[in-house]
């Protein structure tokens, strides 16, 4: 259902609510009538405001046709602020004041009704569907009593007068704190039966959740009404009665806090298996009323009987034969509902409407707002239980739904003992902290005195252990400098005794450490590397005098020769298997060095290299790879980047594979250009 379904709803039901306050006030009529008017600016800039007004308008005359004596009534809604009527719908006001064709129970009755029976009446209290209720006064027993009479418009309806008698029966043979006990049944001297209960003084439960909704408060105390509600049904179900017509505003919650579950007139004696109800010692086990004695007094079937905003989806359906005790858990289920979101399950813009909402078992508007309350998810679920469209699904009864809702709120009690023993605890925890602070601020007396005399000696240790400190800092970055200066000298020798040094000196090292200027395993692989590179330049160069001897004592063409003749051997002192051999060496030298290029070149590498300590012997080492594999073109783009001014010489030496060079193009370099390596 849209959101402006459920606030359409919402303002009927508080209008009606006030309506309902207002007739059932027992302090002589301090509580006034409603303001058509403030219901009328309430709806005022709402997208469906003619519609809701005309619904207020209709709302509002029905309850002033029971209690207002001035006729005509449908002229007052003419002229009403920023609303005008049109004919049709005055036409239908005017039809629908003369269908009330019994008068209210005006001044004249009023007087011929002083005396009921044995009982003065006072005056009237509340008007329900089929009878008035007094406040009375018993001569007899000098106490305060409720009068219920049939109203005048039902003197010839043989039906109702069944039911209000049986209503009458039904609570006279309940005994229990939750329903008001009958002291009489009688009868007027025009025929109409009348009986006395219990004077209930206090609020209904609609009225509480208006005010909690105005409030905006939670009221957990709802939760603690809504379980004597579940105990009083448990006990009637016990007893085989179903209510039929469970809401908020047949709830009476009392100054005091009793609760009584009221208007038993669609209370209805089931029959069947009664085995999984817990009988009541002592009590009777089977309820007689007119309606149990008259066998053609049962419900037809199809009839639809209750209140649809808050029934069961089988009564709805006038499903009469087939009710049970859960079609009352599901309108506790209706009433838990709108105590924990606002409203009841089935909300419309009219109770035709509503009915078929409540027919077709359409909750899943509710279960979303049950979903998006906040409540814990225990309470939640019961909900959802009792709203279940098969009574299968829901509890047997509501003895049950009541032992749910017991053990719920025990365990909230139990958490709440629980944080208040938290809580005393912390208090005690916090007192003795208290007192240990007050012990310690003595102490601290006498010790700050103490620390004052040793006040000075310790401000000279902490010096001197920052001096120390700081003479190991500058002694460590004094070693690193001389350490990062022969890296990058290439000197590896100077290198590796600076760095057994500083490992030598736990303390220097430590303080570098801290001060982010040395970091131990990158000095470690870079002395590894360079050391590497050294030893492959010497091998490199090795084969290289190897070779120029062999040119010079034999000529080339027996160098030639001799490498036919060892490759068959299967030597591998060829100079072509080892250079293989030096630049696989190179490659596994840089890539444990974290500079691998046969995945592919990209700005880590050589930012890596631009920053390194050793950056000058590195570019050295991949030059001396490059002269090894001339074609590695991802090895010669990243020397063009790291080191641009040996460009021309690679260049000249990649269009010459022989690697030799003419005195006239050595001439043509500028060595000026060119790093002393180079040259």
């Amino acid at each position: 259902m849209s959101a402006d379904s459920i606030w359409f709803s919402r303002v009927l039901d508080e209008f009606e609510a006030q309506w309902k306050a207002c007739l059932s006030t027992t302090n002589g009529g301090a509580i006034a009538q409603p303001a058509l008017t403030e219901a009328i600016t309430l709806a005022a800039g709402h997208p469906h405001a003619r519609e809701l007004v005309w619904e207020l308008i209709l709302l509002d005359m029905s309850y002033r046709l029971r209690t207002d004596h001035h006729r005509p009534l449908a002229p007052s809604y003419f002229g009403l602020p920023g609303f005008e009527l049109s004919e049709d719908q005055k036409n239908e006001l005017h039809q629908m004041e003369a269908a009330t064709t019994a008068p209210t129970i005006g001044a004249n009755q009023r007087e011929s009704l002083k005396q009921v029976g044995p009982y003065t009446l006072l005056e009237q209290v509340g008007h329900g569907g089929m009878g008035v209720v007094w406040r009375a006064k018993d001569r007899l027993f000098r106490r305060s009593l409720a009068i219920k009479v049939l109203a005048v418009e039902h003197h010839h309806n043989a039906e109702l007068k069944r039911r209000f008698v049986e209503e009458a029966q039904l609570m006279g043979q309940l005994q229990h704190p939750g329903i008001p006990p009958v002291h009489d049944l009688g009868e007027l001297p025009d025929g109409r039966p009348y009986f006395a209960m219990k004077l209930i003084k206090g609020k209904t439960l609609a009225a509480l959740l208006v005010e909690q909704a105005r409030s905006e408060q939670s009221g957990p105390h709802l939760l603690a009404i809504f379980e004597q509600i579940c105990q009083t049904l448990g006990y009637a179900h016990a007893q085989g009665i179903i209510h039929r017509d469970l809401k908020p505003a047949n709830v009476m919650v009392g100054a005091f806090g009793e609760v009584q579950v009221m208007d038993w007139g669609l209370a209805k004696v089931v029959a069947g298996d009664r085995s999984n109800l817990e009988v009541i010692p002592g009590q009777p086990s089977t309820i007689c009323t007119v309606r149990t004695e008259t066998p053609d007094a049962r419900t037809q079937a199809g009839q639809a009987m209750g209140t649809p905003a808050y029934m069961a989806p089988e009564q709805a359906r006038g499903e009469a034969d087939d009710l049970d005790e859960r079609c009352d858990v599901f309108g506790l289920g209706a009433i838990l509902t709108e105590i924990l979101t606002g409203n009841p399950p089935f909300t419309g813009r009219n109770i035709q409407e509503v009915l078929q909402l409540a027919q077709k078992a359409r909750t899943d508007e509710a279960l979303d707002r049950l979903q998006r309350c906040g409540a814990d998810s225990e309470l939640v679920e019961l909900a959802r239980r009792c709203l279940a469209a098969a009574k299968r699904d829901r509890p047997a009864n509501a003895g049950a739904l009541a032992q749910a809702i017991t053990d719920y709120l025990g365990r909230v009690q139990q958490r709440l003992r629980q944080a208040e023993i938290d809580r005393k605890a912390a208090e005690v925890r916090a007192a003795e902290e208290r007192k240990r602070r007050r012990v310690a601020f003595r102490l601290g007396i006498v010790i700050g005195i103490l620390l004052i005399t040793l006040g000075g000696v310790g401000w000279w240790f902490v010096r001197e252990s920052d001096i120390v400190r700081l003479a190991a800092r500058q002694r460590a970055a004094g070693q690193i400098d001389q350490f990062r200066v022969a890296l990058k000298d290439g000197n590896v020798g100077q290198a590796e005794i600076l760095l057994k040094r500083l490992h030598e000196s736990p303390a220097d090292l430590n303080e570098a450490y801290k001060s982010n200027l040395f970091n131990s395993a990158q000095a470690d692989r870079d002395v590894i590397t360079l050391r590497g590179l050294d030893r492959l330049f010497e091998r490199r160069w090795q084969f290289i005098q190897e070779e120029l001897v062999e040119q010079i004592l034999f000529g080339s063409k027996y160098t030639v020769f001799a490498r036919q003749q060892s490759q068959q051997a299967g030597q591998t002192a060829v100079p072509g298997l080892r250079e293989t051999k030096l630049r696989e060496d190179y490659a596994k030298l840089f890539r444990d060095h974290d500079i691998d290029l046969y995945f592919g070149l990209d700005e880590s590498r050589v930012r890596q290299i631009e920053n390194s300590d050793i950056r000058q012997a590195l570019i050295n080492g991949l030059d001396q790879w490059l002269l090894l594999e001339p074609n590695f073109e991802e090895l010669r783009r990243l020397l063009d980047q790291v080191d641009p001014a040996r460009g021309p010489v690679r260049k000249l030496l990649r269009e010459r594979p022989t690697r030799k060079l003419s005195l006239d193009e050595l001439r043509d370099l500028d060595h000026h250009d060119h790093p002393p390596n180079t040259v």
